[in-house]
């Protein structure tokens, strides 16, 4: 696996807990959605992910 790949999944897998954490039920990627990963030396992967036209809904109880 590339490092690229590498941190791409460690990201997904951490937005997704982060998401369970916050009680997110849906993500809605809507049609002309922007999505990318951009460098980003704060981030401890270097890498950091930017978004728009995302949509999250609430976990029905």
């Amino acid at each position: 696996m590339l490092e690229e790949e590498r941190d791409e999944v460690t990201f997904y897998a951490d937005l997704l807990m982060a998401l369970l954490r916050v009680n997110v039920g849906r993500a809605e990627f809507r049609e002309g959605s922007r999505l990318a990963f951009v460098p980003d030396a704060r981030e401890p992967g270097g890498v950091a992910f930017v978004g728009e036209g995302i949509v999250f809904a609430p976990r029905q109880a």
